[in-house]
This record gives structure tokens, C-alpha cells and sequence, in this order.
């Protein structure tokens, strides 16, 4: 007599597991075609330059200029990559900044997801 029971051992939950990872990443670039952040530019001598200007810029600069003190924990591009890659390594084009002050800018700068970036309102100065 035959036992009808689906088969619950770990061997066969792998294999379902496998397979579902196999056909993910076989079509992961169809749906998500963005480079990683190493290949966008963002490599060793990025993580360099990112962590010199935190720690000599630890606070929000967006905060600060509204009168709150908050830790900086990101490194923002001040005229974006997309526009000016020459300045993408440039200390002059970077700012700190939180994570809540990054996301509003990028949300303004990006409108959304899927949606052609709008170029940023007027010349924005090198001082």
C-alpha cells in the first residue's frame, strides 16, 4: 500500500528552493537591469572617500542648516553622477547627510521609481 503524504523531508523542500533561486537569477537582469555599485563607479577608492568625509563631516548638513543635530550616514553627491561623472569623486560636489534628509532629496531629485529624473532647479555653486 502506497502512502499518499506528500513528501516532507528536507531534500525535497531544497530541491523547490533550488530551482526558485536558479530561475530568479536566470531572469534577475531582465527585471532589475541597474548595475551593482561597483560597477556604477562606487568601488575602492569611493569607500575611501566616503569614510574621510563622514568622519570629518559627522552631522547632517541639511539638519544643521535647519537648526537639529543629527548623524550624518550618508555621503550624497551634491550635482548628481548622472550629469557630472567627472565630479563624482570630487570633495567639493559631496555632502553628509541622514538617512531621512537623503531619501527626501533623492524622492525630489528622482520623483519616484520608474520615472525619468528631473534635473535639479537652478546652477548650484562649487564654493
Amino acid at each position: 500500500m502506497k502512502n499518499k503524504r506528500p513528501l516532507r523531508h528536507k531534500a525535497a523542500h531544497q530541491r523547490g528552493e533550488v530551482h526558485r533561486l536558479a530561475v530568479f537569477h536566470k531572469f534577475e537582469k531582465a527585471f532589475n537591469p541597474r548595475p551593482s555599485a561597483w560597477g556604477r563607479g562606487y568601488g575602492g577608492s569611493w569607500q575611501q572617500l566616503r569614510a574621510a568625509h563622514l568622519e570629518r563631516y559627522p552631522f547632517c548638513s541639511t539638519c544643521a542648516d535647519e537648526g537639529r543635530q543629527r548623524a550624518a550616514k550618508v555621503v550624497d553627491h551634491i550635482r548628481s553622477v548622472r550629469e557630472h561623472p567627472e565630479l563624482r569623486l570630487n570633495p567639493d560636489n559631496l555632502q553628509a547627510l541622514c538617512w531621512p534628509c537623503h531619501n527626501r532629496k533623492t524622492n525630489q531629485y528622482d520623483r519616484g521609481f520608474g520615472m525619468r529624473p528631473r534635473r535639479k532647479p537652478g546652477p548650484l555653486p562649487l564654493a
